[in-house]
């Protein structure tokens, strides 16, 4: 599996984060595997990762991630990526997904 965080902010995936979503798809679609979203945070409707792409969506809702610093944010990522048995993970490259 693909496991691709996707940024969200103000109700929307960010535009890094559908980017993200859509390679993460190219590259599962490459392998024959799943491109499954991470959505951390409030999100409204977060099945929407399906328009870019994702086969599927993890999302935790905690409003908590809204604000979260990028140290807190990797960590809880990463325990994601392994629990999921994730194969590749992609992050945007964004001030966010570079920190």
């Amino acid at each position: 599996m693909v496991l691709v965080y996707a940024e969200s902010g103000e109700g929307r995936i960010k535009k890094a984060g559908q980017e993200a979503i859509s390679f993460g798809k190219q590259v599962a679609d490459q392998i024959g595997t799943s491109c499954t979203a991470l959505i951390l945070g409030p999100h409204p409707d977060p099945s929407l990762a399906g328009k870019f792409g994702a086969d599927s969506v993890l999302h935790a809702s905690d409003p908590g991630f809204t604000h979260a610093d990028v140290q807190s944010l990797a960590s809880v990522i990463s325990e994601i990526a392994l629990s999921k048995d994730a194969e590749y993970l992609v992050l945007s490259h964004s001030s966010r997904g570079r920190d």
